[in-house]
């Protein structure tokens, strides 16, 4: 770019201090066109220019309703407005993947007219540098490795995009290191049920969570720039819940079955042995007696390519109380799945219990780890809300049908009299899937 061709040039001149003085074109202010704006989005754009206390914004609501643009523009204008020549600052922008929040970011930085942007990759991973000195550190919903890079690191702002489908691990590190004054948090995201731990600890906090402020939105907010049968066309294919979650912007639950939108499909064994993903199991072990305690829940899955894009497949077995008696059963499901990965929970029976208590583990070839998982339950299981209903995440008809009605009969409460071993196993294997162990 020109700028950076003639820091280039002039360096054997000047300072590096001289030149980002004169050269890196960051205005102070964004001249920015109001009349652009829906009646909604210039609320929340003059809330956000007010001489208020809030530096945490949560923008909810339905499909196409604009709250993804004025994000990632409020988050691109705080950065150009608190630029310095003198200091580096360090951003981060997570999104569902690197791509969309690529994507969001850029096309606000080309609609204001901002050329000195660059991507760039350090140590694997991508980072959006806008002008000289401020990097934006890019990470998809569950890339938990690049986060831990930040730690220790002190970061002016955040813009997570698709809020709901990120990691709670991920969300508290990135809470924990935007420290500076000032420095601002900006959240979008599609609503999905009140159980969520979203909507939970943060957006019915507002006013107890220091600095946050939430914004609702619907898709008659943007109506006037949808085509004319637009929403009526949605209409005609959602369901009455669909409707108040992507049209109205609502959060609502599907009575005490939050998994109801749970996708079963036809698989048969060849597509799933022939697919080049990993092909991973998770074993929730019971350690009561068989016929008594808790059941053991088998989960097995991979990625696959569907409708052109990437979804996780699983096949779910539920045994009957405890694993003990269960291992030569569960084994021969692994050889007969070709599973490459297994791995179980060792909060109750131990690391390395299983391995120790079959014989013929020594003789496969397939990489076999405990896991320990102190994360609070509800929180956990809350994560494959949004998965499930985006299709993110759909089962197979070859595992057994208990399972596949315990996850869809599961009641997302700590106190729930309804077995949540199936739910606790899918949803282990679908983070450990998804990269987040």
């Amino acid at each position: 770019m020109l700028f950076a061709k003639l820091k280039r040039e002039l360096g054997g001149y000047f300072t590096e201090k001289q030149l980002n003085s004169w050269l890196d074109p960051l205005p102070k202010t964004i001249s920015y066109h109001k009349k652009s704006l829906h009646e909604k989005q210039l609320i929340v754009y003059n809330h956000f220019h007010e001489d208020n206390n809030n530096n945490h914004y949560i923008l909810s609501g339905a499909i196409r309703s604009g709250k993804t643009y004025i994000s990632a523009f409020l988050f691109i204008e705080f950065i150009l407005n608190n630029s310095s020549p003198e200091s580096k600052n360090l951003y981060i922008a997570s999104g569902y993947t690197i791509g969309s929040i690529r994507l969001n970011l850029c096309q606000i930085l080309d609609s204001i007219g901002f050329c000195d942007y660059r991507l760039t990759k350090k140590e694997g991973d991508t980072y959006l540098c806008i002008g000289s000195t401020n990097d934006i550190l890019l990470a998809g919903a569950h890339d938990i490795r690049a986060f831990q890079k930040i730690r220790g690191c002190t970061v002016k702002g955040w813009y997570a995009n698709e809020v709901t489908l990120q990691h709670p691990e991920l969300i508290k590190e990135c809470m924990r290191r935007v420290s500076t004054s000032p420095s601002i948090k900006i959240w979008d995201c599609n609503p999905t049920t009140p159980l969520h731990f979203i909507y939970q600890d943060f957006i019915m906090k507002e006013g107890i969570v220091s600095g946050l402020k939430h914004f609702s939105f619907s898709i008659y907010d943007n109506q006037e720039n949808l085509p004319p049968d637009y929403i009526d066309l949605q209409k005609s294919y959602m369901s009455e819940r669909e409707q108040k979650l992507f049209l109205d912007g609502e959060w609502v639950g599907e009575g005490t079955n939050p998994f109801d939108n749970l996708k079963v499909i036809d698989y048969n064994m060849a597509l799933f042995l022939n697919n080049k993903s990993v092909k991973l199991a998770f074993l929730d072990p019971a350690t009561g007696l068989a016929g008594s305690g808790s059941d053991s829940a088998l989960t097995l899955m991979t990625e696959i390519e569907r409708h052109g894009a990437m979804v996780t497949v699983f096949f779910g077995f539920i045994f009957q109380g405890g694993y003990q008696n269960q291992l030569e059963r569960i084994f021969q499901l692994l050889k007969r799945f070709q599973i490459n990965m297994f791995f179980y929970e060792n909060n109750l029976i131990g690391e390395n219990t299983i391995e120790m208590s079959h014989d013929g583990y020594k003789n496969t070839s397939m990489h076999i780890d405990s896991i320990r998982n102190n994360a609070n339950k509800l929180a956990r299981i809350s994560n494959l809300i949004t998965p499930i209903e985006k299709g993110y995440l759909i089962g197979c008809n070859l595992g057994d049908e208990e399972f596949i009605n315990n996850v869809r009969n599961a009641e997302l409460s700590e106190n729930s009299s309804v077995k949540l071993d199936a739910i606790d196993a899918l949803e282990s294997g679908y983070r450990i899937m998804r990269g987040v162990i």
